[in-house]
């Protein structure tokens, strides 16, 4: 249960970050702010996790797949 506990909270300290960012997108926000705002919510996630969220959120902000 824990477990499962501390994937929501990373989950959902990704997701704010990324709207934070989507409605920053037309400013250059360097990936270090994005890192800083995921872990003040939630400061034991993963820098490879955040990459890897925003890669495929932004893949599909823009039309990959």
């Amino acid at each position: 249960m824990k477990q499962a506990a501390r994937e929501v909270r990373q989950a959902q300290a990704i997701e704010a970050a990324w709207v934070w960012f989507h409605r920053t997108m037309d400013e250059d926000v360097p990936f270090a702010a994005v890192v800083a705002r995921v872990r003040a919510r939630c400061p034991d996630v993963d820098l490879e996790r955040i990459r890897f969220e925003f890669a495929q959120r932004l893949k599909r902000a823009h039309g990959g797949s």
